[in-house]
């Protein structure tokens, strides 16, 4: 039973997903859905999915999959969210070349940058919400990790204003958050 709802829950995130961030909000209605995973499970798995190569959608999707089913999960999870791009990107592969000329396609695409924006912020917004206060919405803060807001007080301005590798601030995050569990 759970092999089905996750290829159908799944296929829907690989549908209305956009890119990697956009399976965020799919993943937070999972975790209030069901009980595959908890919102700090969902972190970590976010953490993780972050700092290992590849895809960061497909990792935290395969994750996701694994941590709800084992093996068989994660692989049912990653095809399933895998497969509707796929299609997606191989017809509109086709028939662009057929339409881009087409002033209507090219405002129908300049509208879909500033919406991907959007969705990104909001996106990036819920995971500084789940990170500092622990829950998937700022509105919902109850509680505030004050680690966790000092450590993004003290990055915040090195990732913009220092030229260090980002492997140096991903180690540094996990030494943080190795530190702040025990």
């Amino acid at each position: 039973m759970i092999y089905m709802q996750l290829l159908g829950e799944f296929l829907k995130i690989g549908i209305f997903a956009i890119g990697g961030p956009g399976t965020m909000p799919f993943l937070f209605d999972l975790a209030a859905r069901y009980d595959w995973f908890s919102l700090a499970e969902l972190a970590d798995m976010i953490t993780l999915a972050q700092t290992a190569p590849g895809p960061f959608g497909v990792n935290v999707v395969a994750l996701a999959g694994f941590h709800s089913a084992g093996l068989p999960g994660a692989a049912i999870a990653t095809a399933a969210f895998v497969l509707p791009p796929t299609l997606i990107s191989l017809l509109i592969c086709r028939f662009l070349a057929l339409w881009r000329s087409n002033r209507y396609v090219n405002m129908a695409f300049s509208g879909l940058r500033p919406a991907t924006a959007g969705l990104l912020a909001a996106i990036w917004l819920n995971l500084l919400a789940l990170a500092i206060c622990g829950t998937d919405s700022l509105f919902k803060a109850t509680d505030i990790n004050i680690k966790a807001l000092l450590f993004l007080l003290v990055m915040l301005p090195l990732v913009f204003r220092v030229r260090i590798n980002p492997v140096v601030f991903i180690a540094a995050g996990a030494l943080v958050g190795i530190l702040a569990g025990l």
